[in-house]
């Protein structure tokens, strides 16, 4: 199948890595008439989970054999399967068509400081296979591409016997101002068409996007919240969050919405890697907390170590990981003051000592936010656990995928 993929990175005027919410290489001409609104047809069958012809047909006010041809091609492209339909009366049961998550796969990777998550998904985002690998992101973009394009080489060739083609690929990576904190290749995230050169390796469309938005959106979907305000908070080696109202992620003006790690922390004036004190990530991030434990004389190399120790009963790993948990709580006090959200999602490395972190931002919350936004408000790690950020970017990509004209002009070019 021939896919009409991506040949650029979306970019801002600075030259910084933005979402590529859309394929912006596909190219939005006119299809044939007997393709065009099949990927209308998809998405209806798609959302209503099941649809006869009779229903495709008056849903979209179009004559019965115009849905049935639309139908038939989409069948014939593997993106729907029929089954067979309840009986009306008399006669055999219309046929009930319904869609297909095993017509492609979608690969994703979830890009951190010092790891990272890969996997491999159906067009529904469903998980087939994951794994976690570690990686330092200081290394640069070039090393990063040369990683993923190994990872997901393996796991295609491990994981994906189906057949099915690769319709998208998915890469979540740290915000904007940590990777400008990067010195050593602070010019090279700025200017490295990522998106480029795995959509053109592997010959798909590929979304790239700040971690904590597809944590937002993998959790928000998690929890079958679409008219929510949900809060999503990166507990990791660096802090961060993302922002979803109503199924939608707010990314900001300047795409820089949910840098939390960058707000000051009153009374520090820990040097920061963005050039400032006292800021969140320089108090209460995991890597803070590796290098105030080694300080102390503790053998601790990672966030992981930290966690390890808290639960092994260690005080003052304990109290370290619970006092972050406050300085974390006085932040996200403004968060809650002013968005009100239902619940707050906690993931990443510190979430292994889950219980005196939550006490710890449980705590400022209650001394700091207004009793009526905070009082009903729920705090807990993410309901997909590690894989979060995999199922977000998966439903980024699929979004772009099945876009109906995307899908229009895609089944166009394979007519």
């Amino acid at each position: 199948m021939v896919f009409p993929t991506s040949a650029a990175d979306e970019r801002d005027l600075d030259g910084a890595l933005v979402t590529q919410t859309r394929n912006p290489a596909v190219p939005r001409r006119a299809v044939s008439r007997r393709v065009s609104r099949t990927g209308e047809t998809l998405q209806l069958i798609r959302s209503k989970r099941g649809a006869t012809i009779s229903e495709v047909a008056d849903m979209m006010d179009v004559a019965r054999s115009t849905a049935a041809e639309r139908v038939e091609r989409l069948l014939a492209h593997g993106f729907l399967r029929s089954v067979n339909g309840p009986t009306n009366g008399r006669g055999r049961p219309a046929s009930t068509f319904e869609f297909n998550a095993d017509a492609g796969r979608i690969l994703t990777a979830h890009v951190g400081m010092t790891g990272m998550r890969i996997g491999i998904t159906d067009l529904d985002a469903n998980l087939i296979h994951d794994r976690m690998t570690d990686h330092d992101i200081t290394g640069g973009p070039e090393r990063l591409v040369s990683r993923l394009v190994d990872e997901f080489t393996s796991i295609l060739d491990s994981y994906d016997t189906s057949g099915a083609p690769l319709f998208g690929i998915s890469i979540g990576l740290p915000g904007r101002v940590e990777l400008a904190g990067i010195s050593d290749a602070r010019h090279q995230w700025a200017s490295f068409p990522m998106g480029e050169q795995l959509s053109q390796r592997f010959g798909a469309p590929c979304i790239v996007d700040q971690d904590v938005n597809t944590l937002a959106l993998g959790e928000q979907v998690t929890r079958h919240d679409s008219q929510g305000i949900l809060i999503c908070v990166k507990v990791g080696s660096v802090i961060g969050c993302g922002i979803a109202i109503n199924g939608q992620i707010v990314r900001g003006s300047n795409g820089l919405a949910g840098e939390i790690g960058h707000t000051h922390v009153i009374g520090r004036s820990d040097p920061c890697a963005c050039g400032n004190q006292g800021c969140l990530n320089a108090v209460a991030g995991g890597s803070a907390l590796v290098k105030q434990l080694a300080e102390r004389g503790f053998d601790v190399h990672h966030v992981r170590d930290v966690a390890a120790l808290a639960n092994a009963g260690e005080p003052a790993a304990t109290e370290a990981i619970r006092q972050a948990g406050r300085h974390i709580g006085q932040v996200l006090a403004g968060c809650v003051n002013l968005l009100n959200p239902g619940s707050i999602s906690l993931w990443g490395y510190l979430l292994d000592a889950e219980e005196p972190l939550v006490a710890g931002i449980r705590e400022s919350l209650i001394a700091l936010a207004t009793p009526a936004a905070s009082s009903g408000l729920t705090i807990a790690g993410t309901g997909s656990g590690d894989s979060t950020g995999l199922r977000g970017g998966a439903l980024m990509a699929a979004a772009t995928v099945l876009d109906p004209q995307y899908i229009d002009q895609l089944l166009d070019a394979n007519f």
